[in-house]
């Protein structure tokens, strides 16, 4: 063996794995079935929105999207679980509205935080497609149990999440029942937000409500309490 010949090999480098055929093809397929689901959704809400439930057929659907309509009954088994689909769309960018009103608006105390996001909650109802949608089609679509059911699995758990940050604070009665107060006021919310959203001036019935769920939210206030902190 020479002297000058090193005793051991220099290692290989590593080749980067790649998935094998099959799998890169079902990827592709799943992309493509989630961008043609997506198509379904944002088609049926354009129509929801402006026709509603029952003045939007599935080829109205099916047109607007460019899709088939085997495509919408593979992802759908029917147009009210397109139009639950689209609900639960709407439903998540009006929590997420509220979400980031309650985290502007940081440097004010407590209650007129909460004054703030239940503001932002009457004044969705005047948006064109979540009046149409959650306020107007949802009810009788999905039913008024489901509809319920479906609003409180995101915003109902918000208000809920507010009134343990108020109580642990002390700025809210120890002895409140914070379920039976989250359904009391989540209820008179959606009530007022269906009365907007039926009003011919939304705006000015949101004031008009607004300045009343000021003071329905004030009446909850403790004497003394500390500072509040984030919703979870």
């Amino acid at each position: 063996m020479r002297a000058d010949l090193p005793l051991t090999r220099p290692p290989r480098r590593r080749r980067t794995p790649v998935a094998p055929p099959a799998a890169r093809y079902f990827d592709r397929r799943a992309e493509r079935g989630a961008h043609t689901r997506q198509r379904l959704i944002e088609g049926a809400r354009s129509l929801f929105t402006e026709h509603g439930f029952a003045g939007t057929g599935t080829p109205d659907i099916v047109r607007y999207a460019g899709v088939s309509r085997g495509a919408l009954y593979h992802h759908f088994s029917d147009k009210q679980a397109l139009f639950a689909a689209v609900y639960g769309e709407v439903e998540r960018e009006v929590t997420a509205r509220l979400l980031a009103c309650w985290e502007a608006n940081e440097a004010l105390p407590y209650w007129e935080r909460m004054h703030c996001a239940v503001r932002a909650f009457l004044e969705s109802a005047i948006d064109p497609t979540v009046r149409r949608i959650m306020m107007v089609e949802a009810p009788a679509v999905l039913g008024c149990p489901a509809w319920t059911d479906t609003a409180s699995a995101a915003t109902y758990r918000l208000l809920l999440s507010g009134l343990e940050i108020a109580q642990h604070d002390g700025l809210l009665d120890e002895g409140v029942d914070l379920v039976a107060a989250a359904h009391l006021l989540f209820g008179s919310f959606v009530d007022a937000a269906q009365w907007i959203a039926a009003a011919e001036d939304g705006a000015l019935t949101c004031d008009r409500a607004s300045a009343v769920a000021d003071r329905f939210l004030d009446s909850f206030r403790a004497t003394h309490g500390r500072a509040s902190h984030t919703l979870a």
